[in-house]
């Protein structure tokens, strides 16, 4: 055996179609692990503007939702608590 052994696996990559279809699962994966935290941040941030978490299905409209979205989680958020909870930036 030599010291290049551990080259072997990208070998196996060389047919193009296998590389593919690994990244391509490898990939979904990936999108698939941070569905859920991706969706926890975005309610929290829709819930310190005041908005309930079903705004964000405001995205599914067609080309305007997307940047209404964008532009509620870039604003601040209220002053003071709302009804889902205090103000996480307020000092005690």
């Amino acid at each position: 055996m030599t010291s290049l052994a551990f080259l072997v696996p990208i070998d196996a990559f060389r047919d193009s179609e296998a590389a593919t279809q690994w990244l391509t699962a490898a990939f979904g994966l990936w999108q698939l692990a941070l569905a859920l935290p991706d969706l926890a941040v975005t309610v929290r941030r829709l819930h310190d503007s005041g908005r309930s978490g079903w705004w964000f299905l405001v995205m599914m409209v067609p080309a305007i939702g997307p940047i209404v979205l964008l532009v509620w989680l870039v604003i601040r958020g209220t002053c003071c608590g709302n009804r889902f909870g205090a103000d996480p930036l307020a000092r005690p």
